[in-house]
C-alpha cells in the first residue's frame, strides 16, 4: 500500500499547484504506483495545474541498473514527470541512497531544488523553490472627466461674478464629459 496526502494550494491570485505527499513503505510492490497512486493522479490532472509529487517511495533511484529503478523511471516518464532530485537523500557509512524524491510535471516552474542535511532524521530533506506565475488582473473600466474647462468657469467666478455660482456648479458635469478608461488593478507590493 503506497501512502499519499494531496493538497492543492491556491495562493490569491497565482496560479494554483498540487501537491502529492507519498510514502512507500519498505518493500512496497512497484505495482501499487499503478493502482493507488495513479487513479488519483490522473484525477487531479483535470485541474490543469502543475503536480509535484514528494516522499520517501523507498526505491534507490541512484542504481539505474536495478529492475526498480528502471520500472520506477518508467512510471514517471510515461505520465511526463521529471525527476528533480538527482543527489542521495539516505547516507550511512556504507552506502549512499536515493530513496526520497521530488518529481514534477513543470519544471520550468522550479527555480530550485536540492537536498538538505538533516541531524534529525536518517533521511535528507529534499526541497523545491518555485517560479510561481501571476495571473494577469483582470482589466476594468473607470469612468473618468477631464476638469480643464473649470479652470474657464471659475475664472468667470472670480471676476466678480459671485451670483454665478449655482449655475456654474450644475454646469459642471455638462462641460466636463465623462470617458470610460480601460485600466489594469495594480498587483500587491508583496507580489514580485
Amino acid at each position: 500500500m503506497l501512502y499519499q496526502l494531496w493538497l492543492k494550494i491556491q495562493i490569491r491570485s497565482l496560479k494554483s499547484i498540487v501537491i502529492c505527499t507519498t510514502y512507500g513503505p519498505p518493500n512496497t510492490p512497484l505495482s501499487c504506483f499503478d493502482t493507488d497512486l495513479i487513479l488519483n493522479f490522473i484525477s487531479i490532472s483535470s485541474l490543469n495545474s502543475s503536480i509535484y509529487i514528494l516522499g520517501d517511495l523507498n526505491y534507490n533511484l541512484l542504481n539505474g541498473d536495478s529492475q526498480d529503478a528502471r520500472e520506477l523511471v518508467d512510471f514517471y516518464r510515461s505520465y511526463n514527470l521529471s525527476k528533480l532530485i538527482d543527489a542521495p537523500t539516505r547516507i550511512t557509512e556504507s552506502s549512499k541512497l536515493l530513496l526520497d524524491v521530488i518529481l514534477g510535471s513543470h519544471v520550468n516552474q522550479v527555480q530550485k531544488a536540492e537536498v538538505i542535511q538533516s541531524s534529525i532524521s536518517d533521511h535528507d530533506l529534499v526541497c523545491a523553490l518555485l517560479r510561481l506565475k501571476k495571473l494577469r488582473p483582470k482589466p476594468t473600466f473607470v469612468t473618468t472627466r477631464s476638469y480643464e474647462e473649470v479652470r474657464h468657469l471659475t475664472m468667470l467666478f472670480y471676476r466678480g461674478r459671485q451670483r454665478a455660482v449655482p449655475r456654474i456648479i450644475t454646469h459642471v458635469h455638462s462641460h466636463c464629459p465623462a470617458h470610460q478608461v480601460f485600466c489594469l488593478p495594480k498587483l500587491p507590493s508583496w507580489i514580485s
